[in-house]
């Protein structure tokens, strides 16, 4: 992904945000074009356990898009650990289906970071 990508990713993340979605879990399904063409918003991923990313996992396995983007609003812009965890734990079960997941990816409000494809510095 060129950063053209996550910076659209981060533009329609700003739109759709509340003042209160700081730390929510934003699972953004992809096309085969790589394309955002649904999400799903969940509160923040503070202490949740097995159960909840064995279900998320399930949930992706049944929907079984192409992709998939983890996104989490920051009003600071930097990961935290429990952002993290999240990625590690759902990757750790997505690895069995069909559906890779992309990227974590977090959405400041100026800049963005992504684990994978982009820069901690990149500014959108």
């Amino acid at each position: 992904m060129d950063t053209d990508w996550y910076d659209l990713i981060a533009r329609e993340v700003r739109t759709r945000r509340r003042c209160d979605d700081d730390g929510t879990v934003w699972l953004l399904f992809l096309d085969e074009g790589r394309r955002p063409t649904i999400g799903a918003v969940f509160p923040p991923a503070t202490g949740i356990g097995a159960p909840e990313y064995d279900g998320l996992a399930r949930m992706i396995d049944d929907i079984d898009p192409p992709g998939v983007v983890v996104v989490v609003p920051r009003f600071d812009g930097v990961p935290q650990v429990v952002d993290w965890r999240f990625w590690e734990e759902l990757r750790a079960r997505v690895v069995v289906t069909s559906c890779e997941l992309v990227d974590l990816v977090v959405v400041g409000p100026r800049a963005w970071w992504a684990l994978v494809g982009g820069r901690p510095d990149r500014a959108a």
